[in-house]
């Protein structure tokens, strides 16, 4: 029984590893690659979310932050009016403008 429950709260840490942010409304979700990095891009008309959905070095960690904002660009068709300072290198918020 004890296993049992460990492994349920380490699978509880680990669920919505792909997902936007709690509360986020979207309308789309769209999956494509940024320069060898896999993102789910999550939007609606003015705000979006790019979860990276593979592993990085922590030298690469910019690089894959800079191509989330580029899947926002891509999977949206808009222009990206601010990223949110609470961005890193797996979650990238934004305001977009179409």
């Amino acid at each position: 029984m004890k296993h049992f429950l460990i492994l349920l709260c380490c699978n509880s840490v680990f669920v919505g590893c792909d997902t936007p942010k709690f509360g986020f409304k979207y309308n789309t979700v769209k999956d494509l690659s940024v320069d060898g990095n896999k993102y789910k891009v999550y939007f609606n008309e003015t705000d979006a979310q790019a979860v990276r959905t593979n592993n990085v070095s922590l030298r690469s960690r910019q690089a894959a932050a800079d191509g989330g904002v580029q899947a926002i660009i891509l999977a949206t068709e808009c222009k990206i009016k601010r990223v949110d300072p609470k961005s890193d290198a797996v979650l990238i918020i934004a305001r977009i403008k179409c």
